[in-house]
């Protein structure tokens, strides 16, 4: 049975890819290349009443929500891959890092986005009390993959696949980076500097195969203009 992913460039439909891919699993991958708003088009259509990037139909299902999708597939083609046994500490922490990405920590990033976007505070202390959200989510990854090769433990596992595109937001957000999607996924090396666990962390995330595999799969064309 193969999964359909129905995917925009430089968006959250990256993960499910990702997730196949270190599974070996086949998908049929939907969109458009080089065309983000077209590729909403084919996802619209699908019929789910709450569309976004990813919808994902597998055995009958059709499915939103990246993390429900990644344990979803897990549950029917892990075969105990990608995510710690059940009765181990290594599954709690997996479990909350895996909600910890969109629950969170991008709240947060979000958050200051939308602040940078609008006018100034009516004092210096409300103007401060609007930022730092970002950099606290950073030190926080920081802390934990100083302690630790991956979130949840000494294994790589999908809770990683999850917060790999938040991290890279909250590092552009913390570094007070503006622009669409597609610039602000680019981190550069000034925004890893002060977090030296995470750079190390993402440059491993970045030389798996799988991820090469699905970068190159997700954007064949290059980095979307938004």
């Amino acid at each position: 049975m193969i999964t359909t992913i129905y995917h925009a460039e430089a968006r959250r439909s990256e993960r499910i890819v990702w997730l196949l891919e270190e599974l070996g699993r086949p998908y049929e991958l939907v969109f458009r290349p080089g065309d983000v708003i077209g590729s909403f088009e084919p996802l619209r259509a699908t019929g789910h009443a709450f569309p976004m990037a990813p919808v994902v139909q597998d055995a009958g299902d059709l499915m939103i929500e990246s993390a429900a999708i990644m344990e979803t597939l897990l549950n029917r083609y892990g075969e105990g891959r990608l995510r710690p046994a059940t009765d181990t500490p290594e599954h709690v922490r997996y479990l909350e890092w895996l909600h910890f990405a969109e629950s969170t920590a991008w709240p947060r990033i979000q958050q200051e986005f939308i602040n940078r976007a609008l006018p100034p505070a009516k004092t210096p202390e409300a103007e401060a009390r609007r930022f730092g959200g970002s950099a606290r989510v950073m030190k926080y990854y920081d802390a934990t993959l100083a302690s630790r090769p991956y979130l949840a433990g000494d294994a790589f596992t999908a809770a990683d696949i999850q917060n790999h595109f938040v991290i890279r937001l909250g590092l552009s957000a913390a570094a007070n980076r503006r622009g669409v999607p597609s610039l602000l996924l680019q981190p550069d090396a000034e925004c890893f500097a002060p977090y030296p666990a995470v750079a190390d962390y993402m440059h491993r995330l970045g030389e798996r195969p799988a991820f090469q595999r699905m970068m190159a799969k997700t954007m064949p064309q290059g980095w979307p203009a938004i």
